[in-house]
């Protein structure tokens, strides 16, 4: 049997959706300490997904062309997937049948359901990393995210291809001491942390019925050892009412 084709959709759900906690976080030029609505201007802060050695470079490096203006940006946050690892905690069993209600009326024959295999629990690491040029800058955005995170939030996502509704649970596990670093040129100076993250997600499995833990065919390639071109290939085959417990 040829392994089946998995569309490769949870990872990347998960990650747009975990990016989309940080799209609207801004950062502001105030006036006074004491007074929240006094401030001369506001900069939205850039998400990007990419690793903290690219951004490093990209910021030490400089831009002239407009696009490359934009990756240089500051302040920005930034996002790598770090680490995948199986989540044996929320395991619901191998290959087991779980059965999706998509409209439940009540009356008999009116029910549409549908079932699919219990998908594989993991656990998604990030670490997102913020970057500026001013300590304050930073200090802003950190007071942004921490307080939220309590100590996780929960995002919603769609289940596989159906219209049903998932949240996958996103929690804040370690914040980082803020680094600075010495760059050349006009720039002299700049401030990064770093936030670690656990979110939980499932990769989904083939949708098949035909799935079982007991092997019903297999074939066997014969060779005559006499006359070794010659050969035939045999199909043995078995049912459950042939297994012995």
């Amino acid at each position: 049997m040829s392994r089946p084709y998995i569309f490769g959709n949870s990872i990347w759900i998960t990650t747009t959706a975990f990016m989309s906690l940080f799209e609207d976080i801004e950062v502001r030029n105030y006036n006074s300490r004491n007074d929240s609505s006094d401030f001369d201007r506001r900069l939205c802060v850039d998400v990007v997904l990419d690793t903290k050695e690219r951004v490093n470079h990209k910021l030490t490096a400089g831009g002239f062309k407009k696009l490359e203006q934009a990756d240089t940006r500051l302040p920005r946050i930034s996002i790598q997937l770090t680490g995948i690892e199986p989540d044996l905690e929320r395991y619901s069993g191998k290959n087991v049948k779980r059965m999706l209600i998509k409209n439940f009326t009540g009356e008999a024959g009116n029910n549409n359901h549908s079932y699919d295999v219990q998908p594989f629990p993991m656990r998604m690491e990030f670490t997102v990393s913020l970057w500026s040029k001013y300590f304050e800058h930073y200090a802003q955005m950190l007071e942004n995210i921490i307080p939220w995170f309590d100590p996780y939030v929960s995002v919603t996502v769609k289940e596989r291809f159906l219209n049903l509704n998932r949240e996958i649970k996103c929690e804040l596990v370690n914040v980082g001491q803020s680094s600075i670093f010495e760059m050349e040129g006009p720039q002299t100076r700049l401030v990064r942390g770093d936030l670690q993250f656990v979110v939980e997600t499932t990769a989904y499995k083939a949708m098949s019925e035909n799935i079982s833990e007991i092997i019903e065919t297999i074939e066997v390639h014969v060779i005559d050892i006499i006359s070794p071109i010659s050969s035939d290939t045999i199909s043995i085959s078995a049912g459950p009412e042939d297994v012995v417990i």
